[in-house]
């Protein structure tokens, strides 16, 4: 009944023992680019090295960019979807850093800056080099997503404590994290230090939501005790992921409220069996109830707990309360 619910919601779960463990969850950690935020890059104001024209470097980009299904990636190639470009070969995405192809005869590499190009890597610059260096650099900036705000606030009024990992710059994640009231942040996280802090969390006895929609999130989601992305993610990140939220963040909330629903009826019904059971079996087995009682008994004992569980609703959150403005590094 949950499950059918949140469908008609948007919100697809994948595997059964999803909402189970949605409900029992007690800490979140959260991927930030495209997951939290909406990453983007201007490529109006393009600085190119000398050897290196302004359009010639959008197209080289943009097909490097069509190779990847990073959000960053998938917003460039958006922006140029007009484009008419040749496809980039033997591409490779190295995780933390950018993608890597060759075109027209030249390795290229999109990502972050290389340490002797003289731009700081702060992650406010998308950089296109070569073997002889720097081609070109985009600005970078991101905007939050729409509803996330709200969503983290509320999953905090639940009593789920909340962390963001993230592969970013330290600055640009300490920036969102006290921005969104999140004490404990990580940046610079490879692949596999997100897989180790699903686990260091569930050695310390919490159970663990991952939330993330890149191909460096994957290890995290499948080392969850419960995972979710967003329809836009990765292919990997969907396959991995117990909770599809369509394409709103909030969806999150609206598939932990309806675990908890779920659970609750749940214990509802167990505890309604249990009181016939204690009730009625006596009575039966001291002859004192007649066969054909019996099984009405049992049939009137079924149907509370259908018509129990027909009851769940898509339940609205409550208010979000703001949390302690406390925040350590």
């Amino acid at each position: 009944r949950g499950v059918d619910l949140l469908s008609r919601c948007g919100v697809f779960v994948t595997r059964p023992r999803a909402l189970h463990a949605l409900a029992k969850a007690d800490h979140a950690i959260f991927d930030k680019t495209g997951t939290l935020t909406r990453p983007e890059v201007d490529t109006r104001c393009v600085r190119t090295a000398a050897r290196m024209a302004p359009t010639q470097a959008i197209a080289w980009a943009v097909a490097l960019a069509r190779e990847s299904s990073h959000p960053l990636a998938r917003t460039l190639s958006r922006a140029h979807a007009d484009l008419d470009v040749e496809s980039a070969t033997e591409v490779v995405v190295v995780a933390g850093r950018g993608i890597k192809g060759n075109l027209h005869g030249h390795a290229l590499f999109l990502g972050r800056p290389p340490a002797d190009s003289g731009i700081p890597d702060d992650g406010s610059h998308l950089c296109l080099t070569d073997a002889d260096g720097l081609l070109a650099s985009f600005g970078q900036h991101e905007s939050l997503r729409s509803g996330a705000h709200d969503t983290l606030l509320a999953l905090q009024a639940d009593g789920m404590h909340l962390e963001l990992s993230s592969g970013d710059a330290p600055e640009r994640v300490e920036t969102l994290a006290r921005s969104l009231g999140l004490v404990s942040w990580h940046a610079r996280q490879t692949p596999e230090d997100k897989h180790r802090l699903v686990r260091q969390r569930q050695a310390e006895g919490h159970a663990v939501l991952a939330v993330g929609d890149g191909a460096n999130d994957a290890a995290a989601l499948a080392a969850a005790d419960v995972s979710a992305s967003l329809m836009t993610a990765t292919d990997l990140a969907r396959h991995q992921a117990d909770v599809i939220l369509g394409d709103r963040l909030h969806g999150l909330l609206q598939a932990r409220r309806t675990a908890l629903q779920v659970r609750r009826t749940l214990r509802q019904n167990r505890r309604c069996g249990l009181a016939w059971n204690i009730v009625a079996v006596p009575f039966a087995a001291a002859g004192l109830v007649s066969p054909w009682l019996a099984a009405l008994g049992m049939s009137v004992s079924s149907l509370v707990v259908v018509l129990n569980a027909l009851r769940q609703h898509p339940d609205k959150p409550s208010a979000p309360v703001r949390p302690l403005t406390e925040r350590t590094a």
